[in-house]
Formats: C-alpha cells, sequence, structure tokens
C-alpha cells in the first residue's frame, strides 16, 4: 500500500500494452481506477537447491484526478497475497489466544512487516505504473 501521484491530464478510459507489461484505467466522474498486470518473471531461490518459480504481479490503484491533472490516490501491490497473508495471520493468532484483538494487533504488525520488507519492489512497480502513464 502506497500513496501516489502521477502527472495524468487525460480523463479518458486507456488500455497500454507494452512487453506484456499491462495497464488499464478508467474514471468514472472523479473517480479514477487502474491496474497494471506485470508480465510473468522468472524467480530462482537457492534455499535447499535451485526452485524456479514464475510470478505476475499486480497493481491497483484508486483515487481521483484534480484540476492540475494530477491522478492522485493510494497503490495496493498484490492484494489477494497479501489480504491471505493476513487473514491467516488473524484466523491463527486469534484461534490460539482466544482474542480476536490480539489476532488483529498480530496481523497488523506481520502486515506492516510485510509492507516494509517489500518496499522497494513496490517502488519499482509504482515506477514502471508512473511510466505506463507516460505512453
Amino acid at each position: 500500500m502506497k500513496f501516489f501521484v502521477i502527472n495524468h491530464d487525460k480523463k479518458a478510459d486507456t488500455k497500454v500494452e507494452n512487453n506484456g507489461w499491462v495497464l488499464s484505467s478508467k474514471s468514472k466522474g472523479k473517480l479514477s481506477w487502474f491496474y497494471l498486470k506485470t508480465p510473468k518473471t522468472k524467480e530462482v531461490t537457492h534455499s535447499k537447491g535451485p526452485k524456479v518459480r514464475y510470478y505476475t504481479h499486480f497493481v491497483y490503484g484508486i483515487g481521483h484526478i484534480n484540476r492540475r491533472g494530477e491522478f492522485k490516490g493510494i497503490a495496493l501491490f498484490d492484494p489477494h497475497i497479501r489480504l491471505s497473508v493476513f487473514v491467516a495471520t488473524l484466523i491463527g493468532v486469534a484461534y490460539s489466544s482466544m482474542k480476536l484483538h490480539i489476532g488483529l494487533i498480530w496481523a497488523i504488525l506481520f502486515y506492516l512487516l510485510v509492507l516494509f520488507l517489500s518496499s522497494g519492489d513496490d517502488e519499482r512497480l509504482m515506477c514502471c505504473c508512473k511510466s505506463m502513464f507516460e505512453l
């Protein structure tokens, strides 16, 4: 999750494809949203031998376009994965401690840790979003 400001004065619906990257943006009144889908990337991990995995990342953003042509809002990075980790942590800790508020606190702390560890990748994906909007 990251706040963003993109110079984007077009309020028309757009779809841009560039080398497997897909950016689609839509507007309705003052509300605008976009999503970015990356091409399949190969990631190799070397724990217990080399393993090759293929990932596709998603970025969803929602916000508004102001009078100066700036698109301001909030971006969510791989929300389906991060939300499932948040819910699994919430359910696991709440079940083991028998207290919902303890599970919620630990789930929020764990989510903040995930945000901190993935901030570099999120920044790279947001830069790709900005460059795709300029096309």
